[in-house]
């Protein structure tokens, strides 16, 4: 087996590193391995793309966009792009979606600790260069008002836009 089959199969089953390690101990040990193909590329395979990535307190973020593009080996366009943002009440996530959905997702950004407010989201924008990319934005409309400064909406008043009250069922 060639080590661009091996790659493939560990891609196409989602292996885990550890994983994907045992598979090709097993392979190997069965004389299955072509001369050449190890397993020790799988051990690190994420090193080349952490210096594109930084870490502020609980946030972590792509701190150069078009250079991770280039070391994924894609030409970067940002009118290619969707910036889609999904924040709750205890993780905040930006990632990057292709118009035409013809090329994969790109996680931008993530916090298990930031909680969904205008700072927040500020700082996310901030970090990630958005001026400079100038992305379409994507999100749910309880994003919006966050992105916008405006107070988000509550049980009663659901929606920033419609301040009908949900529970007063008899005037709908």
């Amino acid at each position: 087996m060639l080590q661009s089959d091996l790659d493939d199969i560990v891609r196409d089953l989602n292996l885990t590193k550890g994983s994907s390690q045992l598979l090709v101990f097993r392979l190997k040990e069965m004389k299955f391995l072509g001369d050449g193909t190890t397993f020790s590329w799988y051990r690190h395979r994420e090193l080349e793309f952490v210096k594109y990535f930084s870490k502020m307190d609980s946030l972590v973020f792509c701190n150069d966009v078009p250079g991770l593009f280039h070391q994924m080996g894609k030409k970067y366009n940002p009118a290619d792009y969707r910036f889609f943002i999904d924040s709750s009440k205890k993780s905040l996530k930006a990632v990057l979606f292709n118009n035409g959905n013809k090329l994969a997702s790109i996680p931008l950004a993530h916090s298990v600790q930031l909680t969904e407010n205008n700072e927040n989201m500020k700082l996310l924008l901030h970090v990630l260069k958005y001026q400079e990319q100038n992305w379409l934005i994507c999100c749910d409309l309880k994003v919006i008002p966050l992105l916008l400064g405006l107070q988000g909406g509550y049980t009663k008043y659901p929606c920033f836009i419609c301040f009908c009250d949900s529970r007063a069922d008899a005037l709908h």
